[in-house]
C-alpha cells in the first residue's frame, strides 16, 4: 500500500512540474521569434540609417571656390598682317622714275573702313587702287622693255652649243656685248622683282584687312565686300601672268650668262688665232 502511494504522489508531482513549466516552455518558444524579428528590424533600421549616412556624405557638393568676379576684357586676336615695307626707289633708273610719278598722283591715306570693333585701317602701302593700277602698269611695261631688249641673248642658245667648232665661230666682241647684256638684265630685272613683290604683298594685306570690314549700313553689304575683293584679285592677276613670263626669262638669261663665261674660256684655250682674227672681222660682228 505504502508503495502504491508513493508512485502515485510521485506521479502528481511530475504532474505539477509539467504543468507549471509547460507555459513558460510555450511563452520561451512564442517570445523568442519574436524578439528575433524585433531585434532584425532594429538591425535593419540601423543599416538603412548607416546607408543614408553614407549617401549624403559622398553626395554632398563642394561649394565653388569664390573667383574674382570682375569681367576681364578678353583681347582681340584677329591675325594682324605685317605691314609692308616699301623698297627704295631708284630715280636714277627709268623704272624708278615711273614708279615715282605713279607715287606723286597717289592719295597718301591713310584709307579706313567700318568694322565690327571700330574703323579698320588699310596698309600704308596702300595709296588707293588707282596708285596700285598704276604701278603694275609700269611694272608691266618695264617687264614688256625687258623682254624686248635682251631675248636675243637668250635666243642664241649658248648652253646647247655642242662643238668646239661651233664655239670657234662666235664672235668675241658679240659674246662680250651678250655677257654684259645679261648683267645689266639681272640688275632690272632685281628692282623689277623687288618692286613687284612689295606691291602683290601690298595688296594681298588689303584683301586680309577686307575680313574684317563690316558695312552695317549696306542692305548688300557681302556682295559688296566679295566686288571690292574681285577686283584687288584681278589686277593683281593681271600683272601675274606678266611677271611669270620675265621670270622665266632671268631663269634662261642666268644660264646663259654661266654658259657664256665658259664658252668664253674655251674659246681661248681651243679656237686658232686666224679663226680669232677671222670671227673679230666687221663682217662677222
Amino acid at each position: 500500500m505504502a508503495k502504491h502511494s508513493d508512485e502515485r504522489n510521485y506521479s502528481k508531482h511530475i504532474a505539477l512540474l509539467t504543468a507549471l513549466f509547460l507555459p513558460l516552455v510555450a511563452i520561451a518558444l512564442v517570445s523568442d521569434p519574436a524578439s528575433a524579428q524585433l531585434l532584425q528590424r532594429q538591425q535593419q533600421q540601423q543599416q538603412r540609417q548607416h546607408l543614408a549616412q553614407v549617401h549624403r556624405t559622398t553626395t554632398r557638393v563642394t561649394p565653388p571656390e569664390r573667383t574674382n568676379t570682375i569681367p576681364v576684357t578678353i583681347p582681340d586676336t584677329t591675325p594682324v598682317p605685317a605691314a609692308v615695307i616699301s623698297p627704295e626707289i631708284d630715280k636714277t633708273s627709268a623704272l624708278g622714275q615711273a614708279l615715282a610719278a605713279c607715287n606723286q598722283e597717289a592719295d597718301q591715306g591713310p584709307f579706313t573702313l567700318p568694322g565690327l570693333k571700330g574703323e579698320v585701317t588699310l596698309d600704308r602701302c596702300y595709296k588707293g587702287r588707282a596708285h596700285l593700277i598704276c604701278v603694275f602698269t609700269t611694272l608691266g611695261t618695264a617687264a614688256k622693255s625687258l623682254t624686248d631688249s635682251y631675248s636675243k641673248i637668250v635666243d642664241a642658245n649658248y648652253p646647247e652649243l655642242t662643238t668646239v667648232d661651233g664655239v670657234c665661230k662666235l664672235s668675241p666682241e658679240t659674246l662680250a656685248s651678250h655677257i654684259a647684256g645679261s648683267e645689266d638684265f639681272a640688275k632690272r630685272f632685281k628692282e623689277l622683282k623687288s618692286q613687284y613683290g612689295a606691291a602683290t604683298n601690298c595688296a594681298g594685306n588689303v584683301e586680309q584687312a577686307f575680313k574684317n570690314v563690316t558695312l552695317a549700313d549696306m542692305t548688300q553689304a557681302p556682295e559688296v565686300l566679295k566686288s571690292m575683293t574681285a577686283s584687288i584679285d584681278g589686277d593683281v592677276a593681271n600683272m601675274s601672268k606678266v611677271n611669270e613670263q620675265i621670270s622665266n626669262l632671268a631663269e634662261r638669261m642666268d644660264q646663259s650668262n654661266k654658259a657664256m663665261k665658259t664658252v668664253t674660256k674655251i674659246y681661248r684655250a681651243m679656237c686658232l688665232q686666224g679663226e680669232r682674227a677671222a670671227q673679230s672681222s666687221p663682217q662677222h660682228r
